[in-house]
């Protein structure tokens, strides 16, 4: 795969978990944002099932999950679901992605993980 490949990953990435993160409540430091497609819809969700207190996932959010979805599938890498965990640790969240693709219900790819740095002016 090629470097402007994960380029164009990165960052679609890395605004999705941003805003993932701040569609959570502020009690959560970690979550799973799951994103599948049947070939017709996009579905996601928001948990973490150790919180009591729900997620309220924003159009933002879900313009982002269908955005990563179309920005892959012109990259030829078309997948049926998406699982980006993310989990703060040392006030900088760590992001680990994983893919399912059609040609085989084993393989589950995953990209590196990141560091997103929260920023000072911005509350989760």
């Amino acid at each position: 795969m090629s470097v402007a490949r994960f380029k164009k990953y990165d960052e679609v990435l890395n605004t999705l978990v941003s805003e993932a993160i701040s569609c959570t409540p502020e009690s959560w430091t970690n979550g799973i944002l799951s994103i599948d497609c049947d070939g017709t819809a996009i579905n996601y969700s928001l948990k973490n099932s150790n919180e009591e207190l729900k997620a309220q996932l924003s159009d933002k959010l879900r313009s982002l999950c269908e955005q990563l979805y179309v920005v892959m599938r012109e990259q030829g890498d078309i997948w049926l679901e998406a699982i980006v965990e993310f989990a703060e640790k040392d006030e900088n969240w760590n992001i680990d992605t994983k893919f399912k693709y059609e040609d085989s219900q084993q393989n589950i790819s995953s990209a590196p993980i990141q560091k997103i740095n929260k920023p000072w002016w911005k509350v989760w």
